[in-house]
């Protein structure tokens, strides 16, 4: 199926990749201290969302 809004989607992907960058330094020092990349990214993954929820609720709902 192909991608119905790619405006939305490049968006995305360039948010994904900001977050990467950003993120990668603490990735790094989780798995240096013994974590999988796997399970290191989960966690920073956690903390994204966590942080997200204590934003509150998208004021566009």
């Amino acid at each position: 199926m192909e991608d119905l809004n790619p405006i939305a989607a490049k968006g995305a992907q360039k948010i994904a990749e900001a977050q990467r960058r950003f993120y990668e330094p603490r990735i790094e020092k989780l798995v240096q201290i013994g974590a999988t990349r796997e399970l290191a990214e989960y966690l920073v993954g956690l903390e994204i969302r966590v942080a997200q929820l204590e934003q509150g609720p998208p004021t566009n709902w």
